[in-house]
């Protein structure tokens, strides 16, 4: 049941009711209505004046009209007395009304905003009051504000309590043959997962259908594969000690001159020379020993290897892994992902990276200066006319339906620069199978990588970094400024 309003007090002579508004405090109504705190406390029982509740009724004491002070008159000549003006009768103002006394820099709107009332209403109780010209000290009557009646709150609909909904409980998860089940913890991704258990992201989500990546929920149970059994590695490389040749053994002849002693004359003898045919030791092979994890022992097959070199597609080039690389190393100094490289090599174990192994990556940036891996080649005493890659070529095989061309537009260098790189080949007619040399730029110290766009030049480049132009040409000896070509990667060297 709402509590009822209490009762308004009844106000004595001398004094009037008033409502307490939104904001109003003891010292306000001290100093608007001219009165005393003391008269307010004492007229109002119980009130706490820190405490003023908006819309409570209480009783303020009425302003004293001020007695009229008739001036003495003033020592004057003899002449005719002055005439004393009558004073005015002492404003009394009716009920329902009460006295105020004009102070400086009152007007009627802001003594209307202050008691709450029209102002209207308090010209009507003082009529011939101009109120554009108000008199300080004059005493007018302002009518009480209206007492707001008490307003009921209208009860709140009771709207009955949800039911508790118990969660249906999920049921376990289930992992199957070559699966186990893990429990996701703070900090998990399913890259992390993948790299920790050695598989890839893909096959955890065909296990986990309906989860979500990007919103791993802590406790939440899924399936994990084991990893592949690893596959035997391959010491590489293959060792050819070559043939040992001993030459032939040739004996001097010997001629042995006539004597002659008392018997008779000793005919002369000839030994002709002797000739030893050479000997030639067939060339050994220590071929590459198969260490299986699940055995100790290392077997050496007797057989020819039939491991051929790594193969890479178009816009990708083959990379021999070395002391200290990894994928993320590798992804940052040639510009890909590490997905991109793992994508192109299946079967990669980024943890387990095989020092020797060869593996593919994206041509995004030029390749390293490696030469491709040979499959054992016989003795031959014809010479090589395999081109050798130096620092600034590399290898490339080339492929069915290559030309010079594409392989350019392939590596993002110009026709001319794989001209002069191989001076003594018919490049217009390339051969599949055959090997030719790629130019390319690597950036020396600090120096920043620039792709070419189209339609840039020496000049251009220069003067958009800022550079004299024979700076950049310092800082790439092997570029053909002259025949720039769009993708093309040049070196701009700090200032």
């Amino acid at each position: 049941m709402p509590t009822p309003p209490a009762p308004s007090p009844v106000c004595g002579d001398e004094t009037f009711s008033y409502a307490v508004q939104r904001g109003d405090t003891l010292w306000r109504l001290v100093q608007v209505f001219g009165v005393s705190m003391e008269s307010i406390l004492k007229l109002n029982p119980g009130l706490e004046a820190d405490n003023l509740q908006a819309g409570d009724v209480i009783c303020i004491p009425l302003v004293p009209t001020p007695k009229p002070v008739t001036p003495a008159p003033k020592p004057v000549m003899p002449a005719p007395k002055p005439v004393v003006p009558a004073p005015k009768p002492p404003v009394v103002c009716g009920d329902g009304t009460f006295s105020y006394t004009i102070q400086r820099e009152d007007t009627i709107w802001k003594l209307a905003q202050i008691y709450g009332v029209s102002v209207e209403s308090i010209l009507k109780l003082n009529p011939g009051m101009e109120s554009q010209n108000l008199q300080v000290g004059t005493v007018i009557c302002i009518p009480f504000a209206p007492t707001p009646k008490p307003v009921t709150p209208a009860p709140k609909p009771v709207t009955p309590a949800p039911k508790p909904v118990t969660p249906t409980p999920k049921p376990p998860i289930v992992c199957g043959d070559e699966t186990f089940s893990y429990t996701l913890q703070q900090g998990d991704t399913l890259w992390k997962l993948a790299q920790i258990y050695g598989v890839s992201v893909q096959s955890i989500l065909k296990l986990n259908p309906g989860l979500e990546s990007q919103n791993l929920q802590v406790g939440a149970v899924i399936c994990v594969p084991f990893a592949p059994a690893p596959e035997p590695s391959v010491t590489m490389p293959i060792t050819i000690t070559p043939p040992t040749i001993t030459g032939p053994t040739i004996t001097a002849p010997s001629f042995t001159f006539p004597s002659i002693t008392s018997t008779g004359i000793t005919p002369p003898s000839f030994t002709p020379p002797s000739i030893t045919a050479p000997t030639i030791t067939a060339p050994k092979i220590t071929y590459p020993s198969v260490t299986s994890k699940s055995s100790e022992t290392t077997t050496t097959k007797p057989t020819t290897p039939t491991a051929l070199p790594t193969i890479c597609g178009d816009e990708t080039f083959p990379y021999t892994i070395r002391q200290g690389d990894t994928l993320w190393k590798l992804s940052q100094t040639y510009g890909v992902s590490v997905r991109s490289i793992m994508d192109l090599n299946s079967g990669l174990d980024p943890q387990n990276l095989r020092i020797g192994s060869v593996i593919c990556i994206p041509a995004d940036m030029e390749p390293p200066v490696q030469m491709p891996t040979q499959p054992p080649a016989q003795p031959s005493t014809q010479p090589s006319t395999q081109p050798q890659a130096s620092t600034d070529t590399f290898l490339y095989r080339v492929k069915k339906c290559d030309n010079i061309c594409k392989i350019a537009k392939a590596h993002c260098v110009s026709v001319e620069s794989i001209i002069r790189s191989n001076p003594n080949m018919q490049l217009y007619c390339l051969k599949e199978g055959t090997y030719i040399l790629i130019p390319m730029n690597r950036c020396q110290g600090s120096a920043c990588r620039y792709t070419v766009k189209c339609g840039d030049t020496l000049n251009r480049i220069a003067n958009q970094f800022n550079l004299p132009p024979a700076a950049i040409m310092a800082a790439n000896p092997n570029v053909d400024f002259e025949n720039l070509v769009k993708c093309q990667r040049i070196c701009i060297p700090k200032e």
